[in-house]
């Protein structure tokens, strides 16, 4: 294979250009709901933290464990943001202040 030939297929499965030549998101933007989207990863962030631990054992089981609270951690924040849609923006705000200082999500 020459060298233009592979370099064209690289390119191909360059994913930049692929959004470039299909825009991926028109389609989904007139259903999408940023309230509905916060809410699945408030679901998901609780299926992490309930989930049942598989049967590994030793750093295999350490590594799950520290990847699991990382999933937790991300889908949380997101499931703790306020989303709002404007022009075809996200804009997601999350509080990350300690509770001490006005912040640290939503309040019970």
């Amino acid at each position: 294979m020459s060298v233009e030939a592979s370099a064209g297929a690289a390119s191909a499965w360059n994913p930049v250009s692929l959004i470039e030549r299909h825009n991926l998101y028109a389609d989904a933007m007139p259903g999408f709901d940023p309230q509905e989207m916060v809410a699945r990863f408030r679901a998901r962030a609780e299926a992490v933290r309930t989930r049942g631990m598989p049967p590994i054992e030793g750093p295999e089981r350490q590594r799950f464990r520290e990847q699991a609270q990382r999933d937790f951690t991300d889908y949380a924040m997101i499931g703790d943001a306020e989303a709002e849609l404007v022009d075809g923006i996200l804009t997601l705000r999350i509080d990350l202040r300690p509770p001490a200082e006005g912040g640290g999500g939503t309040s019970s």
